[in-house]
Parts: structure tokens; C-alpha cells; sequence
């Protein structure tokens, strides 16, 4: 979350970043509201570009971090070139939710070295976005980025403790709802056309109708 993503015409600056930035500022506020442990991750390097001596180095307003919150820092794309941050999460149970910028550099290589370490990391792509890399546009890379990080979500969730990733598919839950401004009455009106609570066999409702209505609750949760 720093301000070289902003800084147009900059070569790093990202072009449709105002969307991404905003569901961000969603899911650090909910983070705080319920007191989820919130960590900064900083690129810091040399070069013309994250350069310590530049302002662009610097966090986007309002993206700062509070006193009790960790900050980390990196020279490499990978938050796991941070020692303490590698430390951090080797020594905790839990996942990680992942966002921020930029998706086809800082937070694939996360992903894929969460994933030779059997490390569960939920990566949030709508609160996050990609630059375009030569003739494929943005889009379609934060679209590959996105897919990748599902395929290693289903196959750790095949060897992780079940109890642990109920916990993180709730915490997400919450999220997603927050981001998509979906109400407690919302998903608990998804969950009863899902589970009648009658007891009536789902088959002895008229299948068109019970189509249409499903397709319609289910448009609340993405």
C-alpha cells in the first residue's frame, strides 16, 4: 500500500487502481472493527522505483499503520523474503488473508511461496489489481493471478485441519459480505432457500421456480 501505485505516469503506477483501493480500505477497517491482527508489508530497494530516498516510498493516506499493528519490510517481491515475517507465519496456525498491490508481482510470488510451504493464504483479487504486462491487458492477468490462487487454496484445503480452515472461511465470509455490502438478513435469507426448514423435499417444488428463486438470492454473496 504505497504511494509509488499512485504515482501516474510512473512506470509502476497502476491505471485502475480506485476500485481495488476502496474495497481495501473496506477490509482494514472490518480487520480493526473485530480486532483481526493486521500486518504492513513494504517493498524497499535501490532502485529508481520503492527507493527509500523518494516520497513514493511512502504509505497511501489513510492506509498507515497503527501502533499496535506489525510492519514488515522487503527487498524482493515475496513477503517471504522478510525473515520475520517467514518467522511470523511459520510459528502461527492460521492463514493469512492477502491484499494489496501489485497482484502479478508482490502478491503471486506470496502465493506460491505460501504454497511449497503448505501455508493457507485466502488472496482477497478484488482488493487488489495488476498492472498489463506487454499485449495482455490488466484484466487478464489479475485474472490469472486470481485463478492460481484458487488452485492452491483447493489443494491445501485438502491437508489442512478442517477446524482451522472453518475459522478463516468465516473471517472471509465476513469480509466478502463487507465488500459486497451484503446484509446479516441477506445471507441468512440464502441459507433458508438453500435449507428448507420445513422438511419439504426440494424435489416437490416446481423446478423452474426453484431455479429462479435461487438464482436471485444468489446473487447476494459473490
Amino acid at each position: 500500500m504505497q504511494q509509488e501505485y499512485l504515482a501516474k505516469p510512473r512506470l509502476l503506477a497502476i491505471s485502475e487502481i480506485d476500485r481495488a483501493l476502496d474495497n481495501c480500505r473496506k477490509v482494514l477497517d472490518h480487520s480493526r472493527s473485530v480486532g483481526l491482527p493486521v500486518a504492513f508489508m513494504r517493498l524497499v530497494n535501490e532502485s529508481a522505483f520503492f527507493n527509500r530516498a523518494t516520497p513514493f516510498v511512502r504509505w497511501i493516506e489513510g492506509f498507515e499503520p497503527y501502533r499496535n499493528e506489525m510492519v514488515f519490510e522487503r527487498s524482493s517481491p515475496s513477503c517471504y523474503s522478510c525473515e520475520p515475517f517467514t518467522a511470523l507465519v511459520n510459528q502461527s496456525r492460521g492463514g493469512i488473508v492477502l491484499a494489496g498491490f501489485a497482484g502479478e508481482a508482490a502478491c503471486l510470488s506470496t502465493l506460491i511461496d505460501a504454497f511449497h510451504r503448505n501455508h493457507k493464504v485466502t488472496y482477497l483479487c478484488d482488493a487488489s489489481a495488476s498492472h498489463a504486462l506487454d499485449d495482455v491487458s490488466a484484466d487478464e492477468i489479475h485474472r490469472a493471478v486470481s485463478k492460481i490462487s484458487e488452485q492452491c487454496r483447493a489443494v491445501l484445503a485438502e491437508t489442512t485441519n478442517r477446524e482451522t480452515v472453518q475459522l478463516l472461511s468465516v473471517a472471509i465470509l465476513q469480509l466478502r459480505m463487507k465488500l459486497n455490502q451484503v446484509a446479516d438478513s441477506e445471507l441468512k435469507a440464502l441459507c433458508d432457500a438453500m435449507v428448507p426448514d420445513d422438511g419439504t423435499a426440494e424435489g416437490s417444488e416446481d423446478p423452474k421456480s426453484q431455479d429462479q428463486r435461487r438464482r436471485a438470492l444468489l446473487k447476494l454473496v459473490k
